[in-house]
């Protein structure tokens, strides 16, 4: 062969490697989505996707009203905007069947791992690297790949709740691809902003853009490094003031739900030695994915660092070091640690929430960077010695048994006993598996041979931690449901007196007075409610009904007219309103023509049909001496029941037909 013909052939290599990338980001990508195929059977899990989805009706649909919420609400703390339009986007499609939503999930997971693909191949050319194309490839596929099936992955993907992380890690990834490729600053500020309001956790793009600037150098003087982070600095300073406006959202999003840790319970101390645990133990968990676990424990001895964390600051500050000084000849490998480490600041516990030490789905997008050090590790000690076939074989092999893991994984996450009985056998005291477990007793949805008891479960919840005060409140639900009410009180009082203002444990509190038939203690603490939350319409309610109750009509009226100025895209404030209106056995209580109109209101804003609207109308029309109207109403819905439901009507139809209005004494709850 000519030397022309050697020279075409080494340029050609190159260009067929790259035509073949939008194959290999395919092929990752139908990896990924096949590994996780399993997870589109699971239910929603009795977790945080109750109060997100299921008893949530705010999410559901993409109206303007359901758009106003979902950029305008702190629900459940974290503020992701876009992560809820894809979620109204799922109920539009699939309604209320989680198989959709999993899809969903498990679709932009593969789009993820197709764009980490392209990203770390981006990343080795921008950074000189010596490798020629076909290494670069096998790099990006080794990389990509081992993150996409990787059993810390499961919780990510498999929960339905975490679609925020699976969102914001795709459109993260595509922010630093965009920039490597030279993208105009306005797409890379469009797509930061996107990331950002799929999850506050993107705040770290700002620094990681510099870093990739930084990367990307041939710069080896400190004083050029520094210049040079400057312009970056300046390059993407809307990125940057992006960062600052959505960690203010994020803190004051988490703060008014109460789920940020106080500094009086987690000193500094105490966060420095889990973030420094946090930084080891997604590196160890990459490396052997055993005892996973959806919620890791925070040990009770917090006085002392343990060696893990000692381990893990020293391991990153030898990195650090070794890498710095040899940058000269390595390149800045050093920016790998310092991107890691600044993408576990937002989850590692500085700014502690919640009770964990670590979760899994805090390493989405941290675990890409541990993954491409190992396996450039891996490539370094037995790159030269392996050959290609070897080098494919032990993909192959790592890849089998970390799909083998994440397959068994997502099995647990499928049944929501089965997750919280995985949590027990990892941590065998974990107040909060108790907890999950004691609600699943309590609605019967236990099986597989537990033996304990729902009050069984939450006792031994706030026996581990006494300062549980959710599980302290279930306690006292519990009792509520046996009829123990002097007990239930017992426990509400107990989680008060860990968080006075709680809102679960102040109604179970007048709950449980009430049932004592101490009603001006339970009306002091409903008071007590709407004070510490004037804007839940919820306690403007449960004041209303327990004034109704007591016959304080005027008070109840004005709880009535609070909730709903409110909560006027809410159905029940407005329906219970007008049912008191028309159906209160005194006379000085009743008020048809405002309780019609409450009642065409609500039928007008949540339509004629629902069933609140269907009883607020006719009660009224009843009320208003409109008989006929309220017997057509009830008609019209008779004929659209089946026979078994339809009858239930009947007594009701012919009490209008006797010009009988409805009288109901007030009750409370």
């Amino acid at each position: 062969m000519s030397k022309r013909d050697h020279q075409d052939a080494s340029a050609s290599a190159p260009r067929a490697a790259h035509r073949l990338r939008p194959w290999a980001a395919l092929s990752v990508a139908l990896v990924a989505f096949a590994v996780f195929i399993p997870s589109i059977t699971h239910p929603f899990l009795v977790w945080d996707d109750a109060a997100n989805f299921v008893e949530n009706p705010s999410y559901r649909g993409l109206g303007p009203q359901q758009i106003a919420w979902m950029f305008t609400t702190f629900h459940e703390g974290p503020y992701q905007p876009l992560s809820w339009v894809t979620l109204g986007f799922d109920y539009v499609l699939w309604g209320m069947n989680p198989t959709g939503y999993h899809l969903t999930n498990i679709v932009i997971h593969a789009i993820a791992s197709a764009l980490l693909y392209l990203l770390v191949v981006q990343l080795l050319e921008a950074g000189g690297s010596r490798r020629s194309a076909r290494e670069v490839q096998f790099f990006g596929l080794a990389v990509s790949l081992v993150w996409a099936v990787h059993p810390l992955r499961v919780e990510a993907v498999s929960w339905v709740t975490e679609r925020r992380e699976v969102l914001c890690g795709a459109l993260s990834f595509a922010v630093l691809l965009v920039a490597l490729r030279g993208g105009r600053w306005w797409s890379i500020t469009l797509l930061a902003l996107c990331a950002l309001l799929a999850k506050g956790t993107a705040v770290v793009l700002a620094p990681l853009l510099i870093l990739l600037d930084l990367y990307c150098s041939r710069e080896t003087e400190a004083r050029a490094l520094f210049g040079l982070a400057l312009r970056s600095a300046r390059r993407h300073a809307l990125v940057i003031v992006l960062a600052f406006v959505f960690s203010a959202v994020a803190l004051l999003g988490q703060g008014a739900s109460s789920a940020i840790i106080s500094t009086e319970s987690h000193g500094l101390f105490d966060r420095l030695r889990i973030f420094s645990n946090a930084l080891g133990l997604y590196v160890a968990k990459t490396v052997w994915p055993t005892g996973l676990a959806p919620m890791y424990e925070m040990p009770l001895d917090r006085n002392t660092l343990t060696l893990p964390a000692l381990l893990s600051i020293a391991g990153l500050i030898m990195f650090l070091a070794l890498a710095w000084r040899l940058r000269s000849r390595c390149g800045h490998l050093w920016t790998l640690g310092v991107a890691y480490l600044v993408m576990l600041l937002p989850v590692g516990g500085i700014v502690q929430v919640g009770g964990q030490i670590a979760a899994d789905r805090y390493s989405y997008q941290p675990g890409a960077v541990i993954v491409i050090a190992l396996v450039a590790c891996i490539g370094l000690i037995g790159g030269q010695a392996l050959s290609t076939t070897a080098r494919w074989v032990l993909l192959g092999v790592i890849c089998g048994w970390l799909t083998w893991r994440n397959v068994v994984l997502q099995a647990v996450w499928g049944d929501s006993a089965a997750l919280w009985k995985h949590e027990l056998t990892v941590y065998p005291d974990s107040p909060i598996a108790h907890l999950h477990l004691g609600f699943l007793q309590a609605d019967g949805s236990v099986s597989g041979g537990d033996v304990l008891t729902a009050e069984q479960h939450f006792r031994a919840a706030v026996a581990r931690a006494p300062s549980f005060v959710t599980a302290w409140c279930a306690l006292g639900d519990e009792y509520t449901r046996q009829g123990r009410f002097a007990e239930a009180l017992k426990a509400h009082e107990a989680a008060l007196a860990v968080t006075p203002s709680h809102h679960s444990a102040l109604v179970g509190r007048a709950n449980a007075l009430w049932a004592l038939e101490r009603n001006d203690e339970a009306i002091t603490a409903l008071r007590l409610l709407v004070s510490n939350a004037p804007q839940d319409f919820r306690s403007h309610l449960l004041l209303a009904r327990a004034l109704n109750a007591v016959g304080e009509l005027q008070g109840a009226r004005n709880a009535y007219e609070q909730a709903i100025a409110i909560a006027p895209h809410v159905l029940r404030p407005s329906t219970e309103f007008a049912w008191m209106l028309a159906t209160h056995p005194a006379n000085s209580a009743r008020d048809g023509a405002r309780a019609l109109a409450l009642a065409e209101a609500a039928a007008q804003r949540f339509g004629a049909h629902e069933q609140l609207v269907v009883q607020a109308r006719t009660a009224a029309l009843a009320e208003l001496g409109r008989f006929d109207e309220a017997i057509a109403i009830l008609d019209g819905v008779r004929a659209a029941l089946p026979p078994a439901e339809a009858r239930d009507l009947d007594p009701l139809i012919e009490q209008f037909r006797r010009h009988e209005p409805l009288r109901v004494p007030p009750r409370y709850p």
